[in-house]
């Protein structure tokens, strides 16, 4: 038999839980092409988090601003951003 399923009022939403800690503001817009700034990391793990979290924010900035390109690069104890000529090469 199939469960029935009520609708309820009134139930508050709960707060949003993340473990996501937050890399803060970039300074993408101020940077020229061939600058570049890194960020320390201790762990693969951290490691991993940052560059997917970097690499969606400048694929998000890329899209809406096409003249910005970036390449995030991981190194060995830290991640290092690049601003990159936006010019594609042929």
């Amino acid at each position: 038999m199939a469960q029935k399923i009520v609708i309820e009022k009134g139930v508050p939403l709960p707060e949003r839980v993340t473990s996501k800690e937050p890399i803060g503001d970039l300074p993408l817009m101020e940077m020229e092409v061939g600058d570049s700034f890194k960020i320390k990391v201790s762990t693969k793990e951290e490691m991993a988090k940052k560059v997917k979290t970097l690499r969606t924010r400048v694929y998000r900035l890329n899209k809406k601003n096409p003249e910005y390109r970036f390449s995030v690069i991981r190194m060995l104890d830290h991640i290092r951003i690049y601003r990159i000529d936006s010019t594609p090469s042929r």
